[in-house]
């Protein structure tokens, strides 16, 4: 849900309603602006966010059926270096320990380490 400021004290309301459904705008996500049609629009073209679920794992989609191979090669190459540059500076751990791919309702790969 996208919203400007002025509707949040509303929205709040419904906080019962939307918040199980992970549905409140949040301005840490960039879904609460002054410009609501610059960021549909910045989702149509296909920004996307990362985020991890309570183990660590990031669920996200990388291309649909009719992308050719090679343009679903380039958004993995693309994820993964957005990735490892969000890795913090005193990280010293394996910062991914696994990749997996999959289409939807079907088995995943593992992909080879490369990174």
């Amino acid at each position: 849900m996208i919203t400007i400021p002025f509707f949040m004290k509303d929205i709040i309301k419904l906080g019962k309603i939307l918040g199980p459904k992970n549905l409140i705008p949040n301005s840490l996500l960039g879904n609460i602006t002054n410009n609501p049609i610059k960021t549909i629009n910045k989702i149509k073209k296909g920004k996307i966010l990362l985020k991890m679920d309570k183990f660590k794992i990031i669920n996200c989609s990388v291309g649909r059926s009719n992308y050719s191979i090679k343009k679903i090669k380039n958004n993995i190459e693309f994820l993964l270096n957005k990735i490892i540059n969000m890795k913090p500076f005193n990280n010293n751990k394996d910062y991914i320990k696994s990749i997996y791919l999959s289409s939807t309702y079907t088995p995943s790969i593992k992909i080879k380490k490369i990174w």
